[in-house]
């Protein structure tokens, strides 16, 4: 099982830049080393206590709107967002349904919920959940979304972990199947790369 306490993006400028600058310091004046670790720590440590002051805030926000719409929830989490503590995703997991929010501490506007449902259902969406390359995939991902597309003679599945969709036009880590119109697997690709062709 993973454990991760998700309070800081993976590229974070309140973390990183006071650990460049602290490095720096103490390059340059050794005799400051000291006060300016000590301070640079204090700094971190209260960035983080925030951070994770905030995200149970939040937490508590989505599990009261699961409660208002009647949602019975099956998990729930918050993804910290580039500029986190201000920015956080949050996606709220019921028996058929994901609903995903994005959550500024800057917006006067309740933040809206954006409803999936978890998977198409046809034989190539089957086929392709059944397949070893998403097995792992589901073993990788948060929240996974299946998706069936009909493009004329081929058939395409997507799998798209929902933790991973903040740019609009563009989803990270996307696994796509295509198939024949009798179920062959075609060809599998990971965010553009292919993976496998037959």
């Amino acid at each position: 099982k993973r454990y991760s306490w998700n309070l800081v993006f993976i590229l974070d400028p309140f973390t990183t830049i006071p650990v460049l600058i602290g490095l720096i310091i103490s390059f340059k004046r050794k005799s400051l080393a000291c006060k300016a670790s000590f301070i640079i720590f204090v700094f971190l440590a209260m960035y983080l206590l925030s951070s994770f002051y905030i995200k149970q805030l939040n937490t508590k926000y989505l599990y009261s709107y699961a409660k208002t719409n009647e949602i019975k929830v099956e998990k729930l989490e918050i993804y910290p967002r580039p500029l986190a503590p201000f920015y956080w995703l949050g996606v709220i997991e019921s028996k058929d349904n994901y609903y995903r929010v994005n959550i500024s501490l800057f917006s006067k506007d309740s933040p809206k919920f954006e409803k999936y449902s978890k998977s198409d259902v046809n034989a190539y969406v089957d086929t392709a959940k059944s397949h070893r390359v998403a097995k792992l995939y589901y073993w990788f991902a948060d929240f996974p979304v299946a998706k069936y597309i009909n493009n004329g003679e081929e058939h395409i599945v997507e799998f798209q972990d929902l933790r991973f969709r903040f740019l609009s036009n563009r989803t990270p880590f996307t696994l796509r199947y295509i198939f024949d119109n009798v179920n062959n697997i075609k060809e599998i690709s990971l965010g553009g790369r292919r993976v496998r062709k037959i």
